[in-house]
């Protein structure tokens, strides 16, 4: 990214994060609406490999540029002072997608137990999960350059934490816990940022 948008490429990674958003909010719904319609998820995977091709596609006829003599000049050994701060930066990440990775994994599940709404309204919480990940990327693709990072990551605890807290508490209320489950990937955002 930095290679091709240079400062800008923070807030151009925001928007492929809202494209990434988009496609996860529209994938459970679908995949809900194929199987309520067919009762077979054969035709998922299927269509989910068919989709893979358009990527394939594109690059082969638009491939992304290889780096340039500049980046391979600027490759230089990792200062010892930056080593504790790049292993809590992995240690940060780690945790970050196990939380984001898991919670989206089995929101479903849980919104369907919790509260019988069926399958159909219960692939709303993974898909407004996602949902969040698109409005929360176009906001930081957006914010003002004022904003500063300490106090979005502050905020951002803070709002996951009562977030998850929510959708413990909204438990057998289906409306609430998607709600909830929105608020805490919207909140989850900004540490990314």
């Amino acid at each position: 990214m930095n290679r091709l948008f240079g400062d800008q490429s923070g807030r151009t990674l925001s928007l492929v994060n809202m494209c990434f958003g988009l496609g996860a909010f529209a994938g459970p719904l679908i995949a809900a609406a194929v199987l309520a319609a067919l009762h077979d998820d054969r035709p998922i995977f299927a269509g989910i490999g068919a989709l893979l091709i358009v990527p394939l596609v594109i690059y082969a006829r638009c491939p992304a540029p290889g780096p340039t003599a500049h980046v391979h000049a600027a490759r230089l050994r990792l200062p010892r002072a930056a080593i504790p701060a790049v292993i809590l930066l992995a240690a940060l990440m780690f945790l970050y997608l196990g939380v984001e990775i898991g919670f989206a994994g089995w929101i479903y599940v849980y919104v369907d137990e919790t509260s019988q709404a069926g399958s159909g309204m219960a692939a709303w919480a993974p898909a407004c999960f996602w949902l969040a990940l698109s409005a929360s990327s176009l906001l930081a693709a957006v914010r003002p350059r004022r904003w500063r990072p300490e106090w979005l990551v502050f905020v951002s605890t803070v709002g996951s934490s009562f977030a998850v807290v929510g959708v413990l508490g909204m438990r057998g209320h289906a409306i609430g816990e998607i709600v909830a489950t929105a608020a805490v990937r919207l909140f989850l955002d900004p540490f990314i940022h």
